[in-house]
């Protein structure tokens, strides 16, 4: 990837993440307080879950601002695997915060205590809660997509389990408050449901970062499309091998070209140039192209 398409990823990446951070802070800190005054555990809940919000993306933030930096002696291939890093570290973020929020809600709904009736301003908050959580799904999703960042879309997803959060808890706020001192229950009901949505989400991020830590090979679809390049290029007779792995934002390539076994050894590596170029112009996300050559011979294939 060109150095000016990285540093413009990254100045977006900051807009968003900044927007994200604000947005958090104070979306977190209202759910908690009027859930806290208004009786709510589902909305404490689900303001914690939004305290996560604010943590993860500042997690993200340092992942990023790690792997932009560029290679170095002791990081030749550069410091990607960081945004990886930080999307795991949001997944552990979000379990954690699933299994307390689930613990927390089970105790009040088996606590011999009688239960809180939330307050209509509860409702009023998540109705916003809701909202906003959408919103900023959508915006950082779009550009998550764009730049393929797993971390960034990672976070993304975060937001968007906090709005369907969100939701459940307005149906266990409206069920408790509606349905008077019997229906007290759905409030906790909804905490615990809040509480396995965000387990869900934590276990998905964190198979998806693990992947790429572990690397995993991309989508068959890129592959596809490395071999089709490469062999486009003329006097390559066929692809022995390709192989690919991620790197934060970027795609790190071994590819096995075959050529004529009696082909010399600089026409031979002039072609290998050729399709590292070809691949690296056409494909901005790749970042370093490895090519090796092989023989063809007819009769092994």
């Amino acid at each position: 990837m060109a150095p000016h398409k990285k540093n413009d990823h990254y100045l977006s990446i900051q807009r968003v993440m900044w927007v994200s951070i604000i947005v958090d802070a104070v979306l977190s800190a209202l759910k908690i307080v009027v859930g806290a005054v208004g009786q709510s555990t589902a909305l404490l809940a689900d303001g914690f879950h939004s305290l996560s919000d604010l943590i993860s993306s500042l997690i993200v933030m340092i992942g990023f601002h790690v792997a932009f930096k560029p290679a170095d002696a002791s990081h030749p291939y550069g410091h990607g695997r960081a945004e990886s890093m930080a999307g795991w570290m949001v997944a552990v973020l979000l379990f954690a915060l699933g299994a307390g929020t689930a613990v927390k809600a089970i105790r009040g709904l088996t606590s011999s205590n009688p239960l809180a009736q939330p307050r209509h301003i509860a409702l009023w908050v998540v109705i916003l809660s809701i909202v906003v959580k959408e919103a900023l799904f959508r915006y950082k999703i779009r550009l998550g997509r764009k730049i393929q960042s797993q971390s960034l879309i990672a976070d993304a997803w975060h937001h968007r389990s906090d709005a369907i959060s969100s939701v459940v808890a307005l149906i266990g706020i409206a069920g408790a408050i509606i349905g008077g001192t019997k229906w007290r229950f759905l409030d906790q009901a909804a905490a615990i449901a809040v509480a396995l949505i965000i387990i869900q989400v934590a276990l998905k991020v964190f198979r998806e970062s693990s992947g790429e830590l572990m690397d995993t090979m991309p989508a068959g679809e890129t592959i596809e499309q490395l071999k089709n390049l490469a062999s486009n290029v003329n006097e390559v007779a066929g692809i022995e091998k390709v192989v690919a792995r991620k790197s934060g934002l970027d795609l790190l390539i071994d590819i096995h070209i075959e050529v004529d076994p009696k082909m010399t050894v600089e026409k031979s590596h002039c072609i290998a140039q050729t399709v590292r170029d070809k691949i690296m112009q056409t494909m901005p996300n790749v970042k370093n192209v490895l090519v090796h050559i092989e023989p063809y011979y007819p009769n092994d294939h």
